[in-house]
Order: structure tokens, then C-alpha cells, then sequence
């Protein structure tokens, strides 16, 4: 069984009922621990509607949780800073969930963010990332 850390932005499409990301997390329900973060858990809160907060509440607790670790902030810190030398900027949000995923060696699953696409083929502190994304469109 793999975790598969869900970007906000697959969060939100399940919670707004999109056919398609219902299809994708059904199938990895199956054979695969969904799960969240703290970053995740907040970006949502953030867009939540006050009508939507039982259903919004109900989902996030059915996502195994994967904390946030000094290591882990560390980890993107330090990514952050390797990118912009190259010119890259990463927000913040972005890379903090990226390294959450690393850092607990989850799939990050993903509907867009283009920076966790320019993670997978960057560096980390060992010189090599073997962090997974996996991106569908909704």
C-alpha cells in the first residue's frame, strides 16, 4: 500500500464532485492510503464556503494525515533556496506540500501546479530527487 498525498487542488475537485477526480480516487482508495497535510488541510479552509464547511470537514477527516516535521521544513527551505539560485521561484505552499510527500516517500498527486513538475527533475540536498508526481487532468 503507497501514500498519495493529495494536492489542494485534488482536494478540492473531490470535494466540488468532478466525475473524473471521483473516478481517480476511487481507484486508488482501493489499493492506496489518500492522504493530506498541513498545508493542504489550510488551502482548503481558506476557500471553504460557510454551507460547505460538514462536507468539507467529513472529507478531510477521511484523508490519512501526514505531518509537517522540522526536517521536512528544513527540506524545503533548502529547496526553495536551491531553485531560485537557478532562477526558479517556488511559492511557498507548493514546496512545502512537495517535500511533505518526499519526506514521507508519498505519491504526490496533483490536477496542475507546474512547480511540483519542475521538483521531479530538480535537486535536493543529496543531489537527486526520487519523489514521485503524479498529474491527471480533471
Amino acid at each position: 500500500m503507497s501514500d498519495y498525498l493529495l494536492d489542494s487542488s485534488v482536494q478540492i475537485n473531490a470535494l466540488r464532485r468532478s466525475p473524473h477526480t471521483q473516478t481517480v480516487l476511487g481507484n486508488l482508495v482501493l489499493s492506496h492510503r489518500l492522504c493530506g497535510c498541513d498545508v493542504t488541510i489550510r488551502e482548503v479552509y481558506a476557500g471553504m464556503r460557510p454551507h460547505e464547511q460538514q462536507n468539507t470537514e467529513a472529507f478531510l477527516q477521511s484523508l490519512y494525515y501526514l505531518p509537517t516535521s522540522r526536517a521536512i521544513a528544513e527540506l524545503a527551505g533548502q529547496w526553495q533556496y536551491q531553485y531560485r539560485r537557478t532562477g526558479t521561484q517556488l511559492s511557498l505552499p507548493d514546496v512545502l506540500i512537495a517535500a511533505t510527500a518526499y519526506g514521507h516517500g508519498a505519491v504526490l498527486l496533483t490536477a496542475g501546479a507546474a512547480s511540483f513538475q519542475v521538483l521531479t527533475s530538480g535537486i535536493t540536498s543529496s543531489g537527486a530527487t526520487t519523489m514521485k508526481v503524479l498529474r491527471y487532468v480533471s
